[in-house]
C-alpha cells in the first residue's frame, strides 16, 4: 500500500471506530506497520493523538481529526496533480508546519516553491528511458511514497540506476543497516514484478571505500552523501531530501529542481560514483533479509 492510501486508511480507521488498536494492524500488509507506527507516534507528539498503554499494547485516541486530515493532505488528494518539471526550489517541511510554509509560499508568489514528494512522483512518472536516484540513507518508509511510480516506470520499460553506500562495505551491523537492506530488497521486487521488456533493469550498487589512517589509530570513510534524482538527462531534483518518511514528514529539507543543461551535469556528476561502485547482487540482498 503506498502512503497516501495508508494516509486514508488511517483516518478511515479513526472516523468509523473512534480508536485505532493494536487489532487495526491486521488489516494491512506487515510491511506497512512499521511506517504507520512512526505516523502515529509523531501524531501524539504534536498531541493530535493521545496513546495510552494497556496491558503490552497501545491505543491511539484521535484528539482533532480535522486538523490530523489537513496536516495529512486527507482533503486535498483529490487535488494533487502531476506537477509541470520547470526549474524551482523544492521543499519539505514538518507536517506541523505546513500552514505556516503555505503562506511562505504565498508571500513569494514570484518564485516557484514545490514539495519535496510531490517533484519525486513527477520526476519518475515523466522517466521514458532512464531513472538515477542517488540516495544513501534510503528506506522502506520512504519507498512506500512512490510504489505507484516505479511500477508504472518498470511497464513503460524506464531502466533505473540507484547508488546507495554502507551495504558491500558498511560501519555497524544495525537497525539502520537491516532497514536499508529491506528498502533494496522491496524495490527490486517491486520493479521485476511489473517490467514487462526482458531488456530494462534496475541495479543498484554501493558506492564506498575505508581508507585507514598510516597511524592506525582511526579510520576514514569515502561515500556518498548527495541526494539526487535525475530524469532522461533532462530534469533533476538535487538537495538535502531523501526517499524516506523523515525527509516527508518530519525533517525539513531544501533543494532544487534543474532542468536541461544542469541535469546534463548532473546526470555526469552521477556518472562519476556510479562507474566506481560495486554492483549488489539480489541474491546478497535476499540472504541478509
Amino acid at each position: 500500500m503506498d502512503a497516501d492510501r495508508l494516509y486514508r486508511w488511517i483516518v478511515e480507521v479513526f472516523e468509523k471506530d473512534g480508536i485505532f488498536e493494536e487489532s487495526s494492524f491486521s488489516k494491512i500488509p506487515k510491511e506497512d506497520t512499521e511506517h504507520v507506527r512512526f505516523l502515529l507516534d509523531y501524531l501524539v507528539s504534536k498531541s493530535l493523538i493521545k496513546a495510552e498503554t494497556v496491558g503490552n499494547k497501545t491505543r491511539y485516541t484521535p484528539q482533532d481529526l480535522v486538523k490530523i486530515k489537513q496536516l495529512m493532505g486527507y482533503e486535498k488528494e483529490h487535488e494533487r496533480k502531476t506537477e509541470k518539471l520547470d526549474e524551482s526550489l523544492v521543499v519539505s517541511i514538518p507536517l506541523s508546519l505546513t500552514n505556516d510554509l503555505s503562506s511562505l509560499i504565498n508571500k513569494y508568489k514570484d518564485i516557484k516553491v514545490v514539495e519535496l514528494k510531490d517533484v519525486l512522483k513527477s520526476l519518475i512518472a515523466s522517466a521514458s528511458k532512464e531513472i538515477l536516484i542517488a540516495s544513501p540513507f534510503m528506506e522502506p518508509d520512504g519507498i512506500m511514497y512512490i510504489l505507484d511510480e516505479i511500477s508504472a516506470a518498470a511497464k513503460r520499460g524506464v531502466s533505473i540506476k540507484i547508488i546507495s553506500r554502507d551495504i558491500l562495505v558498511k560501519k555497524n551491523y544495525d537497525f539502520s543497516y537491516l532497514d536499508k537492506i529491506k528498502g533494496i530488497s522491496k524495490l527490486y521486487t517491486l520493479y521485476e514484478q511489473n517490467k514487462i521488456n526482458p531488456g530494462t533493469t534496475i541495479s543498484i550498487r554501493d558506492y564506498g571505500t575505508n581508507i585507514s589512517q598510516y597511524s592506525g589509530t582511526s579510520t576514514h570513510y569515502e561515500g556518498i552523501h548527495q541526494k539526487m534524482v535525475i530524469v532522461d538527462r533532462k530534469s533533476a531534483y538535487i538537495g538535502s531530501g531523501e526517499i524516506r518518511a523523515a525527509s516527508f514528514i518530519t525533517n525539513g529539507e531544501a533543494g532544487g529542481l534543474f532542468v536541461g543543461r544542469q541535469a546534463e551535469f548532473w546526470s555526469d556528476f552521477f556518472e562519476l560514483f556510479w562507474k566506481e561502485a560495486k554492483e549488489i547482487p539480489k541474491e546478497l540482498i535476499e540472504s541478509k533479509i
